[in-house]
């Protein structure tokens, strides 16, 4: 049972990575919130050498919040009377998160002067969005549309993006074009981002192409190329099918999850290095929708995968997985359920066959928080005398996004059990916590991750060693990863897993077979169709 679970355990280290791959690329949603600043602040205020109010504004165009907050204060004290600093006011608290003070601020200005400073619409809308009340911002955006339509019907635009109602989004776009002409950069490039998240790739790129004939900057080129990308990236993810293959190779230490006191109790002649091998690995997966509603969409997939030893055949693996999925996705929502059966071979003989249900649920909070919950309920049939059980797990993983979205820090956990039958075997039960952070390293072309993980497993009792005492493992993983991408179509990922672990039981020898240290290198190479 040991090797087997020494091979299976290489086979989804590999399996994790094209789920994970493969999920990032179909789920990932790529939005341009706006920024909503303070409507335009009046600056007719005296400039005499003694008024501080123009270096308030001085100060938040050179984006020092601290200082304007206290050259706004002198100048209210200055002139308590005068509406438009305590209208500044109320913008240096957004910026300074203080979203209460501001909305009561703005809400008085709108009841005192409901004409004169109908412009706090724009900025309500803009704290209803970062309390994530969408309907309430469109609401504000409605009413200040008198004054500014192109703004308004620009910003209404975004929202719906955000809510996949794209049809509306590009109709308020194009409104805001013919209405404000000097935003026109801002518009089509929305404009092109809801069209490519519409599926409508053609229309996407001809309005790509009217944002390159403009005089623009470089850093708005390279926006731009940016959402070409994406364009091309999203027409991809959005076939019907898929289809990828990866190859490889891997190096391991400690095949056989050999003991770290074993060798000094080996026979005579043996040699510590046969536990090392290598070994290629190869997978082809493929994935077909059969059913697309938005938002609904529904489909099969499969994904076949080896592990084969150079010397120490008697652990090779090969697996056979294919499912059937629902997938259901609203931002901020995403939930699927997902059928799988598993096959494994182990040195060409038939081992387990695993069916398994695998809900799982996320939810994005604004641009920086996802908060995701998995499951699953596998049911195993072993071939051999093994005994047969299921195994349980229940996790989730909070995602913290930074750097425009381009790198993440995550915590996560998990609770699994297995109960085996007969119960003579004696049952498991699992907890593991994670952290890690992701990253770019160059440009876009290099990611990498960074994991640590902790398991605790508590058996029932180990039939091999002594079945009236109760066994507990503690395993620690350090896994460090690098995403590269070669072309369109191929990727490259190396990756380096190191595990410890041990236990509170020892055998007849005084030994713990449980306490061993292993270190798997890994180099893959994947090529999307």
């Amino acid at each position: 049972m040991s090797k087997f679970r020494s091979v299976l355990l290489s086979g989804l280290v590999l399996l994790l990575w094209v789920s994970c791959s493969f999920g990032s690329s179909l789920n990932q949603i790529s939005i341009r919130k706006p920024t909503i600043l303070l409507a335009e602040a009046k600056s007719s205020a005296s400039r005499n050498s003694e008024d501080p109010y123009p270096a308030v504004l001085d100060a938040l165009r050179e984006g020092n919040v601290s200082l304007a907050y206290r050259q706004i204060q002198t100048a209210i004290q200055n002139d308590p009377t005068n509406m438009e600093y305590q209208y500044v006011l109320a913008g240096i608290y957004m910026q300074m998160n203080r979203f209460e003070e501001a909305d009561t601020i703005f809400q008085a200005l709108l009841r005192t002067y409901p004409e004169e400073y109908r412009k706090c619409h724009f900025d309500l809308a803009g704290l209803a969005m970062q309390m994530g009340d969408d309907e309430q911002a469109l609401s504000h955006l409605e009413q200040a549309r008198p004054i500014d339509p192109g703004r308004a019907d620009y910003e209404m635009g975004i929202i719906h993006i955000q809510n996949r109602r794209y049809a509306k989004a590009v109709e308020l776009l194009d409104q805001a074009l013919a209405e404000k002409p000097e935003i026109r950069y801002e518009c089509l490039l929305q404009k092109g981002l809801a069209l490519k998240q519409w599926g409508k790739g053609n229309e996407a790129k001809a309005v790509v192409q009217e944002l390159l004939a403009m005089d623009l900057s470089p850093e708005r080129r390279k926006e731009i190329s940016k959402l070409e990308g994406e364009i091309e990236d999203t027409e991809r993810a959005n076939r019907r099918w898929m289809l990828s293959v990866n190859a490889g190779i891997q190096y391991d230490d400690n095949v056989s999850l050999e003991a770290l006191d074993a060798v000094n109790v080996s026979p005579p002649g043996s040699k510590p290095s046969d536990k090392v091998d290598a070994a290629e690995m190869i997978t082809l997966y493929g994935r077909t929708d059969i059913y697309r509603s938005n938002p609904w969409k529904a489909g099969f997939s499969y994904l076949h995968y080896q592990l084969l030893y150079n010397h120490m055949t008697q652990n090779n693996l090969l697996g056979s997985r294919p499912s059937a999925f629902v997938e259901y996705y609203a931002h901020p929502y995403f939930l699927s359920v997902e059928y799988g059966f598993s096959h494994y071979w182990v040195d060409g003989d038939p081992r387990v066959d695993i069916h398994g249900l695998y809900p799982r649920f996320s939810l994005s909070h604004g641009d920086r928080w996802q908060s995701e919950v998995y499951a699953g309920l596998e049911n195993k049939f072993y071939m051999d005398t093994t005994p047969d059980g299921w195994h349980n797990f229940l996790g989730f993983n909070e995602y913290f996004r930074f750097n425009e979205g381009k790198s993440h820090i995550r915590f996560g956990g998990k609770i699994e059990q297995d109960d085996f039958k007969p119960s003579e075997r004696g049952d498991i039960l699992g907890y593991q916590v994670e952290s890690g952070i992701n990253f770019p390293i160059w440009k876009d072309r290099l990611q990498m991750d960074a994991a640590v993980i902790f398991l605790h497993r508590h058996f029932g009792f180990d039939i091999n060693i002594d079945p009236d005492e109760e066994r507990r493992d503690q395993e620690w993983h350090l896994n460090i990863q690098f995403f590269g991408k070669i072309s369109k179509q191929m990727n490259v990922m190396c990756g380096v897993y190191q595990t410890w672990n041990d236990s509170n039981i020892s055998n007849s020898m005084g030994i713990d077979p449980y306490h061993f240290r292993r270190g798997v290198s890994l180099f893959m190479i994947n090529y999307n169709f």
